[in-house]
């Protein structure tokens, strides 16, 4: 049996505003999309496509109301982003989600102040056992209990037990190691991204860090099913999604491997922007307040549409360029949404 990467079943860094993946294993076939001015299909006013049978059509937004809500089709002036509150240090107008905002920046509980949850302390700092905001564990140090305990460039690997943790550096620890994070072939911890499940399995995420497989056909590449998505980490061979595109032709594209270049360049992307968000809450260091703030939204946004939405980027004509994948293409930063929680797991 060929073991399937199911990858997206714990996606690390993701946004309410990104597409949908549609895998072969859900559908038969896939909608295409193309300009509307190519056949001459009519769009009514104020919208930004109309689906005729299996094909969507498409036109771009007026600069009026420039961004198309793909959910029914309808242009709108901006985006629905988050309307959280910002929290400590994140620049603010008036008033903040914790603490108090001063000078515009929000102040939240200092060194040895009382807190009840992480959120309310300054960057730097975490809510510690005894409820009191202390400083954040550095990479190599004990005591962590999970990612929050750790600054915010690394996680917390429970091989000393779940109270007793080490903090490393994302996307630092060598094949062959114990991982506490293993979830589907992927590790925030592994540098190569890629584990395989450990034996003695006692925490239920426990694995060794390992070669991540690599697309045996050169990428991107057409499927049918996901029989045509081969990878190999030079021993064994895995198998990948087949998933709908956003083309004129209505065609699947394997979804990359972390080994793959997109993979790569997705790890080392969100490492090297973690290590910029220390002014930011030890909670917010992947939302994208914090990623704006620290200049790092682009980047990561880019890098994750990149390797998660590989195949929605493929083949895009001019018309899906600027509706589905607008935000990938041109506007990454009105698209503010926070991004999940289990996904910061790429803070674990």
């Amino acid at each position: 049996m060929i073991p399937s990467l199911l990858l997206f079943s714990l996606i690390p860094f993701t946004s309410a505003n990104y597409p949908s993946p549609h895998s072969i294993s859900s559908q038969n076939t896939c909608l295409s999309y193309q300009c509307a001015t190519t056949s001459n299909i009519a769009i009514p006013t104020g919208s930004c496509g109309r689906q005729v049978n299996n094909t969507v059509y498409l036109q771009p937004c007026s600069s009026s109301a420039p961004y198309c809500q793909t959910s029914n089709l309808t242009c709108i002036a901006a985006p629905v982003n988050n309307t959280d509150l910002p929290y400590p240090g994140e620049p603010c107008i008036s008033s903040c989600k914790f603490g108090t905002c001063k000078n515009n920046y929000c102040f939240g509980a200092a060194l040895l102040e009382s807190c009840t949850s992480h959120e309310q302390c300054n960057p730097g700092l975490r809510c510690g056992p005894n409820n009191q905001c202390v400083a954040q564990i550095n990479i190599g140090d004990m005591g962590c209990r999970d990612f929050h305990d750790c600054v915010n460039w690394a996680t917390c690997n429970w091989t000393y037990g779940t109270s007793n943790g080490v903090c490393n550096q994302y996307a630092t620890i060598s094949n062959g190691d114990i991982v506490t994070d293993c979830t589907n072939g992927f590790s925030y911890l592994c540098q190569s991204g890629f584990c395989k499940k450990s034996a003695n399995d006692f925490y239920g995420s426990l694995g060794v860090c390992s070669e991540a497989p690599v697309s045996t056909a050169q990428m991107p590449t057409k499927c049918s099913s996901d029989m045509d998505c081969e990878g190999s980490d030079g021993d064994n061979i895995y198998l990948s999604s087949c998933t709908c595109g956003y083309n004129s032709q209505g065609a699947f594209y394997c979804q990359p491997f972390i080994g793959d270049a997109a993979g790569l360049s997705y790890i080392s992307t969100w490492v090297k922007s973690l290590q910029r968000t220390n002014k930011c809450n030890t909670v917010r260091r992947s939302a994208s307040g914090c990623l704006q703030f620290v200049n790092k939204l682009d980047d990561t946004t880019r890098a994750t549409w990149e390797y998660l939405y590989y195949p929605q980027l493929q083949n895009n004509d001019q018309c899906v360029q600027a509706t589905y994948n607008y935000p990938y293409y041109y506007d990454s930063a009105n698209f503010l949404c926070v991004f999940v929680s289990v996904a910061i797991s790429f803070l674990i």
